[in-house]
């Protein structure tokens, strides 16, 4: 073989890989092109569907809507995640999920049989990412599932979970912490005591006092950080008991938690003697107390 073949050869191997690449990256640009059209299509049809479940239309005509939904999924090979993907944004837009029509409509898409597969699946992500979706949801239903998850192993499976917990269940849910194992991170506490601010169910003192006699450290802080957060005064003396625990950061918490209680205490009472003693506060007293809560809020 000559010099000049080789040097063809090479010509040519060099062109073809160069219209492979260009090829490559062509067939790429146009397939997400079609795939973000899709997307678009298929939000157009899921809202479409979704409003008209839960509006005032005639039954005749909500029903089309949502054959016309179902039968473009089909036919279009959509994948579950983008479905529930819309199923999701419009909930955060409109909050359909306390509509019984709306679960309906999931339901008939053959979604939540997806779903409930994915919540025994052996992929840690995709267990995960299905108990975000039945909490985001409000798909109570699939919590015998997920109850059983509150102390898995993997992290991300637990958190979710035991966020689910709170979301179905609010206040009662704690009593599910008393037999939990694993240790509860600062963020997923965090993360509790804010869906507690989120929910709409009332205080439930029962379930709060059976959550109390918790032996294990982990429930046992949770419980004293809800008391600091929620300012629950009358439970201080549970705050106080912590201080002779064996857990070091179980004592911490709780002397921070003391701490902040004494200080909201203290503020509450000067904001009563404030009340009680406005007409008898000169200017001067009295912008030195509004300055003290400010600084101290």
């Amino acid at each position: 073989m000559t010099l000049l073949t080789v040097t063809y050869v090479v010509i040519v191997f060099f062109l073809m890989t160069l219209m492979f690449l260009w090829f490559s990256i062509l067939k790429h640009i146009t397939s997400s092109k079609l795939q973000k059209i899709q997307y678009l299509e298929l939000e157009k049809n899921l809202i479409e569907g979704i409003v008209s479940s839960c509006s005032e239309d005639s039954k005749k005509l909500s029903l089309k809507k949502q054959q016309h939904t179902s039968k473009y999924i089909k036919n279009n090979d959509i994948q579950f995640n983008d479905v529930a993907h819309v199923f999701l944004k419009v909930n955060q837009v409109f909050k359909f999920s306390k509509s019984h029509n709306f679960k309906a409509f999931f339901y008939q898409l053959g979604l939540n049989k997806t779903l409930l597969s994915n919540l025994k699946s052996k992929d840690w992500y995709e267990k995960a990412k299905a108990i975000w979706i039945s909490y985001e949801l409000e798909l109570k239903e699939n919590n015998l599932i997920i109850s059983s998850y509150k102390d898995d192993k993997n992290r991300l499976v637990k958190r979710e979970a035991q966020i689910a917990l709170i979301t179905f269940y609010g206040w009662k849910s704690l009593t599910s912490f008393l037999d939990v194992v694993a240790p509860i991170s600062l963020w997923q506490q965090i993360r509790i005591i804010e869906k507690l601010h989120e929910i709409e169910e009332p205080f439930d003192l029962y379930s709060f006092e059976k959550a109390l006699k918790a032996d294990n450290y982990m429930t046992k802080e949770l419980m004293v950080r809800i008391i600091k957060n929620f300012k629950l005064f009358n439970y201080k003396y549970y705050v106080v008991e912590q201080l002779s625990s064996e857990n070091k950061q179980l004592v911490k918490v709780a002397k921070e938690a003391l701490a902040q209680l004494d200080l909201e205490m203290k503020n509450a009472e000067l904001k009563q003697f404030k009340l009680m003693s406005a007409n008898n506060l000169n200017p001067l007293q009295a912008d030195l107390l509004d300055n003290y809560l400010y600084v101290s809020n």
